[in-house]
């Protein structure tokens, strides 16, 4: 090889390199990759696995597994969010998976604090709170003013249906947010 044509073969080597890295890693296992809708546009993310269990739902919620929906709130509210998707899996004992969502109450202009998951019996059988960051939603829905939007819950379940309610108004209220299959 000429010694002109080495640094070009290098800078092209790197350049290849380069653009390998930027392509999304390819998803492992059943249901490791989700495509969703997130706020009107498609998108393709790879799940982590995690060798841990689930983390237990927060102290606040522990009472409340297990337990219908309308056993322990007082009534229906009207906010904007979604459940967007599935982040990570924990597979090691309890299996699991962390769900990632968003939400905002309207009436009161917040976002949403607290989220439960019910499964298709109608029980509660997760629980997390709101605050994560979620810079996505205020450029998309205008009406939400703050870029900490999301939620996140881990739910000991790694298959199956929930819908997501968010609770405003002291907690005595829920709201839906979303519905996820996986």
């Amino acid at each position: 090889m000429p010694r002109a044509s080495f640094p070009v073969a290098l800078l092209a080597l790197a350049a290849l390199l380069a653009l390998s890295a930027c392509d999304e890693p390819k998803p492992r296992g059943p249901g490791a990759g989700n495509t969703v809708v997130e706020l009107g546009r498609l998108i393709r993310r790879t799940v982590l696995q995690r060798q841990v269990g689930t983390p237990p739902p927060p102290a606040w919620a522990r009472t409340l597994i297990g337990k219908s929906p309308d056993q322990v709130f007082a009534g229906r509210a009207v906010c904007l969010g979604n459940l967007d998707q599935i982040t990570r899996r924990y597979t090691a004992a309890p299996r699991g998976v962390r769900v990632l969502g968003w939400g905002w109450d309207p009436a009161a202009g917040v976002r949403v604090a607290r989220v439960v998951l019910v499964d298709v019996s109608y029980h509660i059988v997760a629980a997390g709170d709101g605050g994560a960051p979620r810079p996505d939603v205020p450029l998309q829905v205008p009406t939400v003013s703050d870029p900490d939007s999301g939620w996140v819950v881990n739910l000991p379940q790694t298959h199956g249906k929930v819908d997501a309610y968010g609770l405003v108004g002291a907690g005595l209220t829920a709201c839906p947010l979303g519905h996820l299959e996986f």
